[in-house]
């Protein structure tokens, strides 16, 4: 807070400078040790290519090979990777095995934490199109719940119809413009890791959608409920609690509190949604049902999937949005809205397997504990 008209008589060590805003550094920090001469030394984390970090490693490189510093046994630029910790620290070297088989290689936090690679600040939520069709299941869409199959759900609310009509009266196109409501089913499997057969990872294998467009508040409460835990009788669910959707969710909570979250997009919860997601896509761990192109659900998710944009925020956060632009798609003859909503609604399904995962699960024994049985008025 008082950091400038410091002088730095010994040294200047910045930690985190990854979180560091180049400005600070070069304004208010560096100047510091002009008059003494005092070096500054940077510690962190890789995280985007235009941190302050990631610029002051490329230039520590750039002098050692100008000055051919390393035939002198000197070192500007020192780093150690997931590998090299690994070797001597056989702990984290499994940790970092279950981690890698549940994100993938080229996971951004993979990339960044572990194997020190920058990644783009702002790029498509998934960046390869390999990863894009790692999600084409074999399997169809399913009507009704398979007998033994255990189901979790994900809801992303939409504004209600009362909230919008303001914006209706001004702009004839809001209502097209408006999110809609989507429920995304996900038969819950289980895989062991590969590096540690110990440990569990969920596979989500999304079976149905339910689209709701232009409902009343209440109606679409009772829709979600009847198709969630009476339709498809399903195990755990995990709905968006932000802005207008927190009171539906609130009203779906309290009449199965053992089985929803009512979950809050704070900064911190996105990135983490967003990660997990992304993580079950890279390593396979997440399928969509098969169907035919003129199913607007499926049109949608593929759409919204494979125009979903991120943007890599300080602290290492992560924030996933739909295109803040019109778009031209293979589905339209005229520039349209890309929306979110299918992809809000996949992260908060992979995050109700991932929460009923821990409750079905004895991590001490590491045995599946006994099922839950299933009866009109919910899991016991």
């Amino acid at each position: 807070a008082n950091r400038v008209g410091h002088t730095a008589s010994g040294a200047i060590e910045v930690d985190e400078a990854q979180d560091v805003a180049t400005e600070i550094y070069d304004k208010d920090l560096r100047p510091m040790g002009l008059t003494t001469g005092a070096p500054s030394f940077l510690f962190g984390t890789v995280w985007s290519d235009d941190t302050l970090l990631e610029q002051k490693r490329r230039q520590a490189k750039e002098m050692e090979k100008h000055y051919r510093l390393h035939e002198h046994g000197v070192k500007l630029c020192f780093e150690v990777d997931a590998d090299e910790i690994g070797r001597c620290n056989e702990t984290y070297r499994q940790t970092f095995a279950y981690e890698l088989a549940r994100l993938g290689r080229e996971h951004p936090v993979i990339k960044t934490q572990y194997y020190l690679e920058a990644v783009s600040e702002l790029d498509k939520f998934i960046p390869n199109r390999a990863d894009y069709e790692r999600m084409r299941g074999l399997h169809p869409r399913q009507n009704l719940p398979r007998e033994g199959s255990t189901y979790v759900a994900g809801v992303d609310l939409s504004g209600s119809i009362e909230t919008d009509l303001k914006d209706q009266i001004k702009n004839v196109d809001a209502r097209g413009q408006r999110d809609s409501t989507v429920v995304t089913i996900g038969e819950l499997r289980w895989m062991a890791s590969p590096a540690d057969p110990a440990r569990k990872l969920p596979i989500v294998v999304v079976v149905d959608h339910l689209l709701i467009k232009d409902r009343p508040p209440l109606d679409t409460v009772n829709r979600i409920y009847q198709y969630i835990f009476e339709k498809w009788r399903c195990a755990y669910a995990v709905i968006d609690a932000s802005g207008v959707g927190d009171y539906p969710a609130q009203m779906i909570l309290g009449r199965r509190p053992q089985q929803v979250t009512a979950l809050k997009s704070t900064m911190s919860e996105v990135s983490r949604l967003g990660f997990n997601l992304l993580g079950a896509i890279m390593s396979g761990r997440f399928l969509m049902y098969r169907d035919h192109e003129d199913s607007e659900e499926h049109r949608q998710f593929w759409l919204q999937m494979k125009e979903c944009r991120c943007e890599l925020k300080s602290n290492s956060m992560m924030r996933f949005y739909a295109p803040e632009r019109l778009m031209m798609t293979e589905y339209s003859k005229k520039p349209v809205d890309i929306h979110d909503d299918f992809v809000k609604s996949a992260s908060y399904c992979l995050d109700a397997a991932e929460r009923h995962m821990l409750s079905a699960y004895d991590p001490v024994n590491n045995a599946r504990r006994a099922p839950a049985v299933w009866a009109p008025g919910g899991y016991s």
